[in-house]
């Protein structure tokens, strides 16, 4: 029988997952990838949850960290149109 994953090497395995999906759409190296997804936000609250990511796939993930570089914290594609957050204008 296998041995369960804490919360903490699930996290993990999802955050190399994430750094692949990287590492394929900016054509860098996987150790590049992981060391640029360490220094976001979204990184250090996926490795300080408890269960808060549980149902989180890589490719959201992806999302989510590729907004944040865009507008500073992680959101979804949902919440942002024309580079700017929902319900905010340049003006």
């Amino acid at each position: 029988m296998e041995k369960e994953l804490t919360n903490r090497e699930f996290h993990f395995v999802l955050a190399k997952a994430t750094s692949e999906i990287i590492s394929k759409k900016f054509n860098i190296s996987n150790e590049q990838a992981f060391n640029l997804f360490k220094l976001s936000d979204l990184f250090a609250k996926l490795m300080s949850s408890t269960d808060e990511f549980d149902q989180v796939m890589p490719e959201d993930l992806y999302e989510l960290w590729k907004n944040e570089r865009l507008v500073g914290y992680p959101v979804s594609d949902t919440e942002i149109k024309d580079g700017l957050l929902q319900g905010m204008s340049l003006k």
